[in-house]
C-alpha cells in the first residue's frame, strides 16, 4: 500500500495525471489506523485545488474521521488531516455547511488553537478565516502572528520541494492579503524585509547546491515550480506596497533574471521585473537605482530571445509569457536613464514577428485555442498579448520616429474602423462563425457529459434510496422492540415500588434500635471523654517531669565539661612546672660552669697583674738608665 500511495503522490505532481486520478478516485475511506498517514498524504495531494461535491455520501464520514485524526498525538497526521480539511472547505461553501453539521466547529477550533508547528498554525488560521462567516472574530494580533508561520512553512516546503503545499500557502496568503479588512493588518508586520532576505538566501543556496551536484537534481522536476511560486509570493507583496522589501530589489531582480529563461518560471520572473522597474521609476527613485536598471539592460538580449522564440505562441502559457515580456519592455521605456539603450537594442523586425499571426489568412488557426477541459485558460490572454504589443509600439513611436511606420501599418490593417463592419471579409466572418460552432460543440459535449454524470448520480441515489428504505424497516422493528422493552420496564417499576415499601418498613423498625444504640454510645462517649481528660493531666505531669530531668541532665553535662576543663588545665600546669624545673636545673649547671670559668679567669688575671708589675719595674729601671745616659752624654758635650 505504501508503494501505491507514493506512486500516486508522484503522479499528483503532474497536472494531467492528477486530473485523471481525480476522475477515477471515489475517495473511499478505511478504518486501518496504521494507514492513516498514507491515506492523508494521498488525500491532501488529490484534494488540492478541487471542489468535492456535498452530494458525495462519504464526505461527512470523511470529515468526522479527519477531525478524529486531528485529535490524535501524531504531529504529522494532525498536520496532514488539517491540510485535507482546509482543501475540502477552501472556496467550497457546501462542504463548510457539511462540516458544521458533522462536528461542533467552535469546540474543534478551541482544540486546534493551542496546537503548535509552522504548517499546523497555517492550517488552523486557514480554517478560522474560511469559517469567518460563523461569527468567529479573528483578532488582529492573530493575523499578524500568522505571517511568521507562513514564512516558516514556505521555507520548509521549499526545502522539501513540495510544490503542492507551497501552492496552498501562497494562494491562501494572497487571498488574505487582498481582503480589504485584513490588508492593513498584515502590513503592520515589520519583518518582511528580513524574511524575504532569508528566503532569497535559501533559494540561492539551493540552486548552488543543485548546480554543484553531478547527479540529476530536483531543479529539473519540482524546483522550477517552487521558484515560480516564490516569485509569485514576492510579487504579491510588491503589489501591496510593502516598503521593507524595496532595499531587496537588486537581489530579487538577480533571481528573476537567472530564471527568466525557464519555461515554468518565466512569466512570474517577468512580472516581478516589471513591478521592480515600475517601483524604481516613480518620482525620484530612478536616481538611486541606476545599477539595478543597468543590470536589466545587460539582461535585455537574453530577454529578446524569449520574444523571438515565442513570437507565434502555440498555447496560453506562451501568450502569458509573451505578454509579460511586452509589459516589461514598455516599463523599461518609462525609465529615462535606460530608454536610449532599449531603443538601440530593440529591432523593428523582432516586434513585427509578434503581429504575423494577425496578418495571415488563416487567422483563426494561428490564434491559440482553448482546450475543452481546461478551465484555467482564457482566450483574453491572446487578445491581451496583442494589446500589450500595440501599446509597446505606441510607446516606441512616441520616443523614436522610426517606429511610426510600423504603428501606421498596424493601424491601417485594423478590420473595424469607427464601428464600420463593411470592410470585413465574408470568409473571415464564416471562419469566426465556425469557431463559435466548434465552441458550442464543445459546450454540447460538456452538457452531454453532465447529463451522463447526472444519470449515473440518479442511479446511485436510487440505490441509496433502496438502502435507506431497508434501514427504515430495520428502524421500525427496532422501535417495536423498544416499546416492548418499555412495557417490561413499567412492570419492573411497579414491583420495585412494592419492594421499596417493604424495605421502608424494615428501615423504620431499624431506626428505633438505632436510637437506643445512639444513647448507649453517648454515655460511652462521656466516660471516654473523662478518661481522656485524666490521661491529658497525666501526660502534662509526665511532660513537666521530663522537662525537669532534661534540665538536670543539661546541668550535669555542663559540670562535667567544666571538670574536664579543670583537669586539662591542671595537666597543662604540671607539664609547665616540669619544664620550668628542667630549665632551672639546666640554668644551675650553666651557672656552675660560669663560676668555674670566672675562677679560672681571676687566676689568669692575677698572673697577668704580677707579670705587669714586673714589667713595670723593668720599664722604670730601663727609663732610669736611659735618663742617666742622657745626662752623662749632655755633660760631656762642649
Amino acid at each position: 500500500m505504501e508503494l501505491t500511495v507514493n506512486n500516486s503522490h508522484n503522479d499528483c505532481l503532474h497536472l494531467k495525471m492528477k486530473n485523471l486520478i481525480m476522475e477515477i478516485d471515489k475517495y473511499l475511506m478505511t478504518r486501518a489506523e496504521d494507514s492513516a498517514l498514507l491515506i492523508n498524504k494521498h488525500l491532501q495531494d488529490l484534494s488540492c485545488g478541487i471542489q468535492i461535491s456535498w452530494q458525495i455520501p462519504h464526505l461527512p464520514h470523511l470529515m468526522q474521521t479527519l477531525t478524529k485524526w486531528v485529535e490524535s498525538q501524531d504531529e504529522e497526521i494532525v498536520c496532514l488531516s488539517l491540510g485535507v480539511l482546509v482543501n475540502l472547505c477552501y472556496k467550497n461553501l457546501p462542504a463548510v455547511y457539511t462540516l458544521s453539521k458533522s462536528i461542533d466547529i467552535k469546540k474543534f477550533l478551541r482544540f486546534c488553537l493551542p496546537l503548535r508547528g509552522p504548517i499546523i498554525e497555517i492550517h488552523v488560521c486557514k480554517l478560522m478565516v474560511i469559517l469567518d462567516y460563523m461569527h468567529i472574530d479573528i483578532p488582529k494580533h492573530t493575523l499578524v502572528k500568522f505571517v511568521d508561520p507562513t514564512f516558516l512553512s514556505i521555507f520548509q516546503a521549499f526545502k522539501n520541494n513540495d510544490s503542492i503545499l507551497l501552492r496552498q500557502i501562497v494562494d491562501f496568503f494572497q487571498d488574505i492579503i487582498t481582503q480589504s479588512k485584513d490588508r492593513q493588518v498584515l502590513k503592520d508586520y515589520n519583518q518582511y524585509g528580513d524574511q524575504i532576505e532569508k528566503l532569497l538566501h535559501l533559494v540561492e543556496s539551493n540552486v548552488t547546491s543543485n548546480s554543484s551536484n553531478s547527479k540529476p537534481s530536483s531543479k529539473d522536476n519540482n524546483n522550477p515550480e517552487c521558484i515560480s511560486l516564490v516569485l509569485e509570493f514576492i510579487h504579491s507583496l510588491m503589489l501591496h506596497d510593502i516598503v521593507s522589501i524595496i532595499n531587496l530589489h537588486a537581489k530579487i531582480s538577480t533571481l528573476a533574471i537567472d530564471w527568466v529563461n525557464s519555461e515554468g518560471v518565466s512569466y512570474q520572473a517577468l512580472a516581478v521585473l516589471t513591478k521592480i522597474i515600475e517601483k524604481n521609476t516613480e518620482g525620484e527613485a530612478e536616481k538611486n537605482s541606476s545599477e539595478l536598471l543597468q543590470s536589466l539592460i545587460k539582461a535585455l538580449p537574453s530577454l529578446l530571445l524569449i520574444l523571438q522564440s515565442n513570437s507565434m505562441p502555440s498555447n496560453m502559457e506562451s501568450c502569458r509569457r509573451l505578454g509579460a515580456l511586452l509589459q516589461l519592455l514598455r516599463a523599461m521605456l518609462q525609465a529615462n536613464s535606460i530608454r536610449t539603450n532599449v531603443l538601440h537594442i530593440l529591432k523593428e523586425e523582432t516586434i513585427e514577428k509578434v503581429f504575423m499571426p494577425l496578418q495571415l489568412d488563416n487567422l483563426i488557426d494561428c490564434l491559440p485555442r482553448l482546450k475543452s477541459n481546461d478551465t484555467n485558460m482564457s482566450s483574453t490572454d491572446a487578445v491581451n498579448t496583442y494589446l500589450y504589443a500595440l501599446g509597446l509600439v505606441n510607446e516606441l513611436a512616441q520616443h523614436d520616429a522610426s517606429w511610426l511606420a510600423l504603428q501606421s501599418a498596424l493601424m491601417e490593417n485594423r478590420l473595424i474602423d469607427e464601428n464600420n463592419t463593411s470592410n470585413i471579409a465574408t470568409t473571415q466572418v464564416m471562419e469566426l462563425y465556425e469557431y463559435k460552432l466548434a465552441t458550442l460543440g464543445y459546450a454540447e459535449k460538456s452538457a452531454l457529459n453532465s447529463i451522463e454524470a447526472a444519470t449515473e448520480r440518479c442511479t446511485q441515489l436510487q440505490h441509496r434510496l433502496a438502502q435507506i428504505t431497508a434501514e427504515q424497516n430495520k428502524l421500525q422493528q427496532l422501535l417495536f422492540h423498544t416499546e416492548h422493552c418499555l412495557e417490561q420496564t413499567s412492570r419492573s417499576k411497579e414491583e420495585f415500588k412494592e419492594m421499596y415499601g417493604q424495605e421502608r418498613n424494615r428501615a423504620l423498625a431499624a431506626t428505633g434500635h438505632i436510637k437506643i444504640y445512639e444513647g448507649q454510645i453517648k454515655n460511652k462517649d462521656k466516660e471516654l471523654a473523662e478518661c481522656g481528660n485524666q490521661l491529658a493531666d497525666c501526660n502534662k505531669q509526665i511532660k513537666n517531669m521530663s522537662e525537669a530531668i532534661n534540665k538536670l541532665e543539661e546541668q550535669i553535662a555542663k559540670k562535667k565539661q567544666y571538670v574536664n576543663k579543670l583537669i586539662e588545665s591542671g595537666n597543662k600546669t604540671e607539664k609547665k612546672l616540669q619544664r620550668t624545673e628542667e630549665m632551672l636545673k639546666e640554668a644551675n649547671v650553666d651557672n656552675k660552669n660560669l663560676n668555674l670559668q670566672i675562677v679560672n679567669l681571676e687566676e689568669k688575671l692575677n698572673l697577668k697583674e704580677i707579670k705587669l708589675a714586673q714589667l713595670t719595674e723593668q720599664y722604670q729601671a730601663t727609663r732610669a738608665i736611659i735618663e742617666t745616659i742622657n745626662k752623662v752624654a749632655s755633660s760631656q758635650m762642649p
